[in-house]
């Protein structure tokens, strides 16, 4: 059964802040696939125009919803740090 998260305008302020502060690419191209989902785009408008598999769009857009803006920045920030 598939689920289609919506993102809340308080949600998209916040994601929209967090682009104008970042300067990481890995953490940029995450918060363009919340954008574009706040936007009203479909995960296949959002893998076409990102170039991401719709699979790993939606696993973004889960992963935000289920745990927040932070704990996905903080995960891609220490994942980046490991490399």
């Amino acid at each position: 059964m598939t689920v289609k998260y919506e993102i809340t305008s308080e949600q998209q302020a916040e994601i929209e802040a967090a682009r104008k502060k970042n300067r990481n690419k890995k953490i940029e191209a995450k918060l363009k696939i919340l954008s574009l989902r706040a936007e009203g785009k479909n995960l296949k408008e959002i893998s076409k125009i990102t170039e991401y598999h719709f699979t790993n769009v939606s696993k973004i857009i889960s992963q935000f919803i289920h745990r927040g803006l932070s704990y996905m920045l903080h995960a891609i920030t220490l994942a980046t740090i490991g490399t």
